[in-house]
């Protein structure tokens, strides 16, 4: 599969995603009226063997059901992610307001979000929302990598900082760094590849729909690991 969808394509899936998502709908409220009229999907002492058969059959669609949901969700998130719509913006802000309201989603699993903002950092050309998309995506993974690994006083920073000009201009970078076990080589060289996915039920679109994103800004994004924690790299051009 490509790395990125040409518009039309991108759309034609998009639609197809929303017709899959209609018929899902139904399918899903029709089980949970099924699952009220057997009276839930938990077996109990006064179910017999059949009705408490139905009753785990049905609570498996159920859960596939979601799984569907959630891979349409992604892959709609993934067509949509090469269509930014660029506007001035503060690179620092946004990294500082993403980590106050991720902070406590980490906090709940013993991870702390350290923030380290250059100042006088260039001004960039962002769409906001799918760049909180980005750093959700990655300090969603890292936090589960650490929770995963046991990792002792876990933490991921997100830091900014200015990259010198070049012949192409000006750029900023923004790392997101884990203190976590690392990732194998032998995932590294797959984990962009849409549909890859190391997590039981993971969509494997995160980190294609991250590189999208970041490429529809004109950005490039890279990983680095190693036993001593994983850091991403998304380097983004400054505006003059």
């Amino acid at each position: 599969m490509p790395d990125a969808l040409p518009n039309d394509i991108a759309v034609l899936a998009g639609g197809l995603a929303h017709e899959i998502r209609n018929p899902l709908s139904t399918i899903g409220l029709n089980l949970e009226l099924l699952a009220e009229s057997l009276g839930g999907t938990e077996p109990d002492e006064a179910d017999d063997r059949a009705v408490a058969r139905r009753k785990r059959m049905l609570r498996t669609v159920q859960r596939e059901c979601g799984h569907l949901s959630e891979i349409l969700d992604a892959f709609l998130a993934f067509a949509r992610a090469g269509e930014p719509e660029l506007k001035p913006a503060d690179l620092n802000e946004l990294v500082e307001e993403f980590a106050e309201f991720f902070r406590p989603t980490a906090e709940a699993e013993g991870v702390r979000i350290l923030t380290v903002s250059a100042p006088g950092l260039p001004g960039v050309r962002l769409d906001n929302r799918l760049m909180r998309q980005v750093l959700m995506n990655l300090a969603l993974n890292a936090q589960q990598a650490l929770t995963a690994a046991g990792t002792a006083q876990p933490h991921i920073e997100l830091a900014t900082r200015p990259i010198l000009a070049g012949p192409a201009g000006g750029a900023v970078e923004l790392t997101i760094a884990d203190n976590g076990p690392g990732v194998p080589d032998d995932t590294r060289a797959t984990m962009w590849d849409p549909f890859y996915s190391t997590k039981p039920g993971g969509s494997g679109l995160g980190l294609p729909t991250v590189r999208k994103i970041v490429e529809a800004h004109g950005g490039r994004v890279h990983c680095e690991s190693g036993s001593k924690g994983t850091t991403f790299h998304v380097a983004l051009p400054s505006t003059p």
